[in-house]
């Protein structure tokens, strides 16, 4: 054993002084954004005996390629080596393998999990390419990379990672965000269906390497068109359906023990995997085995030899959304709790039940399921998969300690289940967090284990839970790393913590209503309802929360209480608040609270929150649920919202919704002088962040787009204008807020000015002093409309929403709809011909969807919070 081990380390110290003789001189690195032919060119040429894959976009660290060609000869038996991946943020990119050793080997044949698809940052042995002909593929636009890096790892499997060795890529890599320019081209949909498909076959079949690789590349495109981020890349929709079909093709070529393994690399939920396997076959419902054990239960694809299951029931959490105490329709106090299962079995295969014990012995409540509140997945807008959403109710006995505890019942066998709690800030405990507690009601209320615990308290025994928490919260605090985002928000929540408690006297019987518009812009709903309610004598405080801006300014000197999110001040008032008007999801985020700092201050919080969106909701409606925010009311403006909210997605109940209006309308006071309106709405992907001052930044690439392009033919038409000037109208170019610092693209002369929202002029006058208004999808088209005057909407085919609308432009909406630049320019000469006048049958349309037309939005909604907030 000793001889053993004398002559691995000889050669070791052998292939060290190999290693050494090596340099960057034997690396030939080539940057992969060029063409294939001209890569192939160069491997073709090459002379080095390992070639390296680089990107001018990204970071690599001192002598990074030198470090993997030192590591890669000393291993002697890989034939590659990467470092670790981040993203463009500086996130860590999730993998296989182990990410704790500082040097990995990796074996794709025996785990095919561990195949590596990003060629950036890789040293291949160039002998390897030569041997097996390896290619750049020259008819793919996209996935070329992937494609080649497969076929390298099907010939030379094993690869060494070193994760001390990083690299930061230029790309975006979460492509499920808008700023992702790929997923907005058809050509990265198909080029890696069945297309790709094909080439990574061999004799007709495909490696497992190959399989687990498609499978990941088809989980990246369904995931950027999960829910609300569908990029709407498909002109028609057979075009959708013969890529869905194509991803079916994919999957009946994916074997279930790839589509089922665990791997990080995938970031994929067993329940979604259950939608890619019935593409399989869409028009015969999936059929599951469960076999079942004494630990555990196991969900299987019926016939499948896969030894992997889909999922396990100890996978299966009770994650709390909604946790109330409150008196159920007998009068009876008590836990009301609303709570999500993430799950693939079918739902009728098992039972959820809370079980309640204290001195007296135990009952048992069992969950009720709620089909209005589950949660619908949907790709490309198709729905695939449901989160359920169950309801129970505990009774609380006063004077009695007692506890809580979840468990599924699966036939013959009962599995207790731990309780977890979202952070969300009304189910006031955090999971995973010692010491966190609720007082209410007399009551001290947390979760240990994920077993909800209950005990009758004094002020006394809360204040010294209050102390305890704190002291955890403290070691929390040193534990971490200096300079971290999260240790910074703890230590801002600690202090606002203590100070809410400190200052609880002063605060306890002060009525605080918070009011907040966009993070640097007031001018929309909560400004005019704010204008309305700081004029009435109630003894209420009204605070407006907005960062330092111009429009804060504003409203300090005409006499308005104004707070900066983010201070003592601010946050103390936001945690004492009675109604918090909530413009944006979630609520707290304006005011302050930050996402990270939520958790540790959601015991002290009981607002009610009203929904005073910016506009009609015209996107699906699903965004719009009430179970994440848990709203008491919402504010409507139109019949057509109300059948919306109270739809089973929404869920409000009837009682809910105030039928004030929208407060901004009460300033929209008709100030036509000839001018036509172009006001579309923005685009995700001309987007590219705010900066420092809060301003969005300017896009270099902006003028290339086709949205400049259209838009420029529509300003630009000879017949526009020449119609213009002769009628005596001016032409406004007025682009979304978002991307106002596109405004100097638009060039102006005497007739068509191009504007910046943020600094030339706010919505509300230019909308009064237009005569008509052109846009797309941007509910400014309500405002328009509301002052009774034409709308015009332009949906060129080449510029689809990046959201699915459930506005039905067609049957209710306020003018014409145009496809064309030239049809647009026609309808407008049109309308400037005849003065603008509102068509009689425009005019019905918009008489039948808005509630009222008098102006006094703000008053109603003032009076309806009053109704919900005063005490009797």
């Amino acid at each position: 054993m000793r001889l053993r081990g004398i002559r691995r380390r000889v050669r070791k110290i052998c292939r060290s002084v190999r290693a050494a003789r090596y340099s960057e001189k034997d690396i030939r690195l080539i940057d992969i954004t060029q063409k294939a032919a001209e890569i192939n060119k160069i491997l073709a040429e090459t002379e080095t005996p390992f070639v390296g894959f680089t990107d001018p976009q990204a970071d690599f660290g001192e002598d990074y390629f030198l470090k993997l060609l030192r590591e890669l000869v000393m291993d002697g038996e890989a034939d590659s080596a990467i470092g670790s991946l981040c993203d463009h943020k500086g996130n860590p990119v999730p993998c296989s393998g182990d990410l704790k050793k500082e040097c990995v080997r990796l074996d794709a044949e025996t785990r095919f999990t561990f195949v590596n698809l990003h060629l950036c940052g890789v040293v291949c042995r160039t002998e390897v390419i030569r041997k097996a002909g390896l290619r750049f593929d020259e008819e793919l636009n996209y996935c070329r990379d992937e494609l080649f890096a497969v076929q390298f790892a099907e010939q030379a499997p094993v690869s060494v990672r070193l994760n001390h060795c990083i690299y930061k890529t230029g790309l975006v890599l979460d492509e499920s965000s808008d700023m992702t320019p790929q997923s907005q081209n058809i050509d990265w949909y198909f080029d890696s269906a069945v297309k790709l498909m094909n080439k990574m076959k061999r004799d007709g079949r495909l490696s497992e390497i190959a399989q687990f690789s498609l499978l990941f590349l088809l989980i990246q495109r369904f995931r950027s068109n999960q829910g609300q981020k569908i990029k709407m890349v498909f002109d028609t929709p057979e075009r959708c359906v013969e890529y869905l079909e194509q991803a079916g093709e994919i999957m009946r070529n994916i074997s279930d023990e790839v589509l089922c393994i665990r791997t990080r690399a995938t970031k994929w939920e067993r329940y979604k995997k259950i939608y890619l396997a019935q593409l399989r076959n869409p028009h015969e419902p999936l059929r599951f085995d469960i076999r079942k054990d004494r630990e555990d239960a196991r969900l299987y694809l019926r016939d499948s030899d896969a030894k992997s299951a889909l999922c396990g029931l100890s996978d299966i959490r009770l994650s709390v959304v909604i946790f109330h105490y409150e008196a159920d329709s007998a009068g009876r106090p008590g836990l009301d709790i609303i709570f999500q299962v993430m799950h693939c079995y079918p739902s009728n295969s098992f039972e959820i039940s809370f079980v309640c014990e204290d001195d007296k012995g135990e009952k048992k409540y069992r969950a009720e399921i709620l089909t209005e509140l589950a949660g619908t997945v949907t790709f490309f807008d198709r729905d695939a998969a449901r989160r359920d959403a169950y309801h129970v109710f505990i009774p609380v006995t006063g004077g009695r300690r007692m506890s809580v505890r979840g468990e599924m019942q699966f036939g013959e066998y009962i599995y207790p289940k731990r309780i977890s709690f979202s952070d969300v800030w009304q189910n006031k405990l955090s999971s995973n967090l010692e010491g966190s507690y609720w007082y209410t009601d007399s009551m001290l209320i947390d979760c240990t284990g994920g077993i909800i615990r209950i005990r009758p308290a004094s002020e006394e025994a809360r204040q010294t839970a209050e102390k305890k928490y704190l002291e955890t919260l403290e070691k929390r605090l040193d534990s971490m790393k200096e300079g971290t985002r999260e240790r910074k928000q703890l230590q801002k929540a600690l202090r606002w913590r203590k100070l809410y408690w400190e200052t609880f006297e002063e605060y306890k019987d002060r009525r605080i209503w918070t009011y907040n518009d966009k993070a640097f812009k007031a001018g929309d709903n909560a400004e005019y309802a704010l204008r309305y309610a700081a004029g009435q004598s109630d003894g209420i405080e009204k605070l407006f929360y907005i960062e330092k801006s111009v429009d804060g300014e504003r409203l300090r000197k005409q006499g308005y209480t104004v707070m900066r999110p983010g201070t003592d001040e601010a946050a103390l008032a936001a945690l004492h608040a009675e109604v918090i008007y909530m413009t944006h999801v979630p609520p707290y985020r304006k005011l302050g609270i930050a996402d990270g700092m939520l958790r540790y201050l959601k015991d002290l919080m009981n607002p009610k929150i009203i929904r005073l969106y910016h506009g009609f909701p015209i996107t699906r409606s699903a965004s719009y649920a009430q179970m994440a925010n848990d709203a008491a009311a919402v504010a409507v403006g139109s019949a057509y919202e109300k059948i919306l909210y109270t739809n089973e997605e929404n869920c409000f109940l009837p009682e809910q919704i105030i039928e004030s209006g929208m407060p901004r309308y009460d300033d929209l006071i008709d100030d036509s002088r000839k001018q036509i309106l172009f006001a579309p709405t923005w685009r995700p992907s001309l987007c590219i962040g705010i900066g420092k001052d809060g301003k969005p930044r300017y896009n270099s690439d902006y003028r290339s787009s086709a949205y400049f392009r259209l838009y420029e033919q529509v300003l630009r038409d000879e017949r526009l204008l020449d119609t213009a000037k002769k009628n005596g109208y001016k032409i406004k170019f007025f682009l979304h807020p978002k991307m106002s610092a596109q405004a100097g693209d638009h060039e102006s002369d005497e007739t068509v000015q191009s504007l910046s929202c943020t600094v030339d002029i706010d919505y509300v006058t230019i909308m009064r002093q237009s005569d008509l208004m052109v846009t797309d999808y941007s509910s400014v088209q309500y405002d328009f409309a509301y002052m009774r005057k034409p709308v015009v909407y332009y949906h060129d085919p080449a510029l689809p929403y990046w959201r699915i609308t459930n506005f039905d432009y067609e049957g209710i909406g306020f003018g014409e709809i145009c496809r064309s630049a030239e049809q647009l320019v026609a309808v407008l000469c049109d309308y400037m011909e005849h003065g603008c006048v509102l068509k009689p049958a425009y005019e019905k349309r918009i008489e039948d969807f808005f509630l009222h037309d008098d102006h006094q939005a703000a008053k109603r909604l003032y009076e309806a919070t009053r109704a919900l907030t005063d005490k009797v």
